[in-house]
């Protein structure tokens, strides 16, 4: 696609299993696909299994981070994201000082929006550290509303905020976000991944252009191969695929 550099910004390495069938893949398999499809770096996270959104007390609800950074330390390819419980705030900054690259945020798993004031303690650190936020988007649930993003995005202008999967959370809403002002505001990322529609991705393009839509698949949900895919149908301007694949998240991350 003549881009000197891909980016998946939404990888899971893990086990993930439902009704006895394992669909999570390991680092070897991840980085087997990787160089398959020509994709140099991934931010990759933890996986949550099933059971984990059952566990009776969120506050317990932990992911294993550690195996992610101890990944990321074999193989360069990899960008380590720590996926952090927001009831223990000082463990984002023990991940950062360690060499994480980002905060992950799944709404549904601990029950609080990232809009909830318990959060801000997190924020915080993420703006004295300067790492974006990664946040789960859905239309399941009103904590992962799209527009709970939007709101905290207003009150933290100086934190970039990654709307993960953000396209698939548009599927009954996202033609009402450009009259909320959903698309005025430089701080937000819109996420390509998981079930996304050409139709809304082509939408959200046409209200934020390039510079504000960032190439992921959400490996094992998406395929990192239909979403290069889209972003080939979506654009026949080289300079606006080399963003979207790659230079919008290097320039975030700094690498």
């Amino acid at each position: 696609m003549g881009v000197s550099m891909i980016i998946d910004a939404h990888m899971h390495i893990g086990s993930w299993k439902k009704e006895n069938k394992d669909y999570g893949l390991d680092e070897r398999k991840v980085k087997e696909l990787l160089k398959k499809l020509g994709i140099d770096k991934a931010c990759i996270l933890p996986i949550a299994p099933p059971e984990l959104f059952q566990k009776e007390d969120v506050r317990r609800r932990d992911l294993d981070n550690q195996r992610i950074l101890e990944i990321c330390e074999r193989e360069e390819c990899f960008i380590p994201i720590y996926w952090f419980n927001p009831f223990k705030p000082e463990e984002c900054r023990r991940a950062l000082e360690s060499g994480f690259k980002g905060l992950k945020y799944h709404p549904d798993l601990h029950l609080l929006p990232i809009s909830d004031e318990k959060l801000e303690s997190v924020l915080k650190i993420a703006r004295e550290y300067e790492v974006p936020v990664f946040v789960h988007t859905s239309e399941k649930s009103s904590e992962s509303s799209i527009f709970r993003v939007h709101e905290t995005a207003e009150r933290y202008p100086d934190i970039v905020f990654f709307a993960l999967h953000s396209i698939d959370s548009f599927s009954a809403t996202f033609y009402k976000a450009k009259e909320k002002g959903l698309y005025e505001l430089d701080n937000i990322y819109y996420c390509i991944g998981g079930r996304s529609y050409l139709t809304e991705l082509k939408f959200i393009y046409d209200n934020v252009g390039a510079e504000h839509i960032i190439f992921s698949s959400d490996l094992p949900f998406g395929h990192p191969a239909i979403f290069l895919k889209y972003v080939e149908l979506l654009t026949d301007d080289e300079k606006e695929r080399k963003m979207i694949l790659g230079g919008n998240i290097e320039k975030i991350l700094k690498i």
